[in-house]
């Protein structure tokens, strides 16, 4: 599915830019949001049994600011979230048990984009960034028994790439396409079964999660 996404996205960026036309560059104030999917990559003690599936993703609020023509730095409030697999639990078990496990990941980030193209309708961008603080949690039931495994804040960083397609006379409306990679590493998980909580203080959750989103943007413009 990750393969696919990744192929239709090249598609269409390749498509956006092929037919492009002279227009204003992403200069200025912006604000924007978003949605989409969600790949997690994690891995690790905490989630060795549970493994997150792919789900929906949220822009909440993007805001943003041109210094140049090519050059922005842009502030988010994300989060993404869907189902876990418990398989490998209900195996452990011995098969017989109900299981059912949803995940959840935040973060607010801060990154860094340079923009192609700054003279066409479509601008096509590179990002790389910093989350500032970001965590995840995955809970459920086993047997009717409350679990929920919550990691302690950790930094993590963003690479990827993505593009603005400017309309109207004015060029301030533009929808667009986003796709990176948030890497991080959770030294700790505090794992909580019906209340009888211990920690978990080895490399329990690293790795990643890949995030696509489909966005929208008002850039403020006399």
């Amino acid at each position: 599915m990750l393969k696919k996404t990744l192929r239709l996205f090249y598609v269409f960026c390749l498509i956006v830019f092929i037919t492009s036309t002279p227009a204003w560059a992403a200069k200025g104030l912006r604000i924007g949001t978003g949605m989409g999917l969600a790949f997690p990559a994690f891995r690790g003690d905490a989630v060795r049994d549970i493994t997150p599936s792919p789900g929906l993703a949220w822009d909440i609020i993007e805001l943003g600011y041109g210094f140049t023509n090519t050059w922005s730095v842009n502030l988010k409030l994300m989060g993404a979230a869907g189902k876990a697999d418990a398989d490998d639990l209900e195996n452990k078990m011995g098969g017989h048990v109900d299981t059912d496990f949803t995940w959840a990941f935040a973060e607010y980030g801060l990154d860094v984009r340079y923009a192609f193209m700054p003279d066409s309708k479509q601008t096509p961008y590179l990002l790389a960034g910093v989350g500032l603080i970001s965590g995840m949690t995955i809970e459920g039931e086993v047997e009717k028994t409350d679990v929920s495994v919550t990691t302690d804040p950790a930094v993590g960083f963003d690479v990827g790439a993505g593009f603005d397609y400017y309309l109207g006379a004015k060029k301030r409306w533009s929808v667009g396409s986003q796709i990176y990679y948030h890497m991080v590493q959770y030294n700790s998980a505090k794992v909580d079964v019906e209340h009888n909580a211990f920690k978990w203080d080895d490399e329990n959750i690293k790795g990643g999660i890949v995030l696509w989103t489909a966005t929208l943007s008002y850039t403020f413009r006399k």
